[in-house]
């Protein structure tokens, strides 16, 4: 049965406490999927017992699945913030609805904010160049070791090191017939911007992945991709923007193997029949 139907048919047959509960989740539903127990409790005028109470009355194994159904049944998205979406009292069935739909999201807004003649721009200046560097911090890191291991699985020449001091070390050689891809959510980092001013000294193909567009990075660059502006300063991980820069990731990928396409099997091929010879 539909939750929100649900709670109103049961409405005649709840306790005093339990009826302020079920009358303010009708009447905060999109709020109530994305809040505990003890804020529907403070907020209702009632206890964090009446609300699970009134969950288990409902048939539901507690708040959590109750929350899960309700936010189902509306079809209302859940904040894309882990640190706002998870909470205390939220069971697995709950963490992995909330991580499945804030990831579709992600994708989804990634897929419609990429311009795609931004990015065959881009491609085009990409595959003129001799040497692709990758860099990225922290979180960000992910995706330029990721998107080096594609590229370098198709003979393209690129480099990328998470240690930032060999990564600069190798940068010294940058030339003009180079380009470097600069993952940075922020676009304020001052060791990309570093990366990016000496690149530019040396006159190679700027290309930054970032959430501002206003940000020293995005201004310096002569291309950017924009992702998705969604997390805070204050997060349990970089979330969000993980999902989105490997998103980049794949279509750059996508986009540079496509005029390669009849050698590009081969290559996956030799690479991977060397890298089986380890499991024996």
């Amino acid at each position: 049965m539909n939750s929100i139907v649900n709670i109103k048919e049961n409405l005649s047959s709840l306790t005093e406490a339990e009826y302020k509960v079920a009358t303010y989740i009708l009447e905060n539903m999109e709020s109530v999927v994305n809040q505990s127990v003890q804020k529907v409790a403070k907020l209702s005028g009632s206890s964090p017992s009446a609300v699970v109470r009134l969950s288990k009355t409902l048939g539901y194994s507690g708040f959590s699945d109750l929350k899960v159904q309700l936010a189902m049944d509306m079809k209302v998205p859940l904040t894309d913030d882990f640190s706002e979406m998870i909470q205390k009292d939220d069971d697995f069935k709950t963490i992995i609805y909330k991580a499945e739909h804030a990831n579709k999201a992600t994708f989804d807004k990634v897929y419609r904010l990429v311009n795609p003649k931004n990015m065959e721009s881009i491609v085009d200046d990409l595959n003129d160049v001799n040497t692709i560097y990758i860099v990225g911090l922290g979180g960000s890191s992910i995706a330029g070791l990721d998107l080096f291991h594609k590229l370098t699985r198709i003979n393209r020449k690129c480099v990328f090191n998470q240690d930032f001091h060999m990564f600069l070390t190798s940068l010294t050689h940058i030339t003009e017939n180079d380009a470097i891809i600069i993952f940075s959510y922020s676009g304020n980092t001052y060791e990309t911007l570093l990366a990016q001013s000496h690149a530019k000294e040396r006159m190679a193909l700027t290309v930054s992945i970032t959430s501002n567009n206003r940000s020293t990075l995005a201004r310096n660059s002569d291309h950017v991709i924009l992702i998705p502006q969604e997390e805070k300063e204050l997060r349990l991980g970089a979330i969000s923007s993980r999902f989105a820069f490997l998103a980049i990731s794949d279509l750059l990928y996508f986009g540079l193997a496509k005029n390669e396409l009849e050698i590009v099997p081969d290559k996956l091929f030799k690479t991977r029949t060397l890298l089986k010879k380890l499991s024996r």
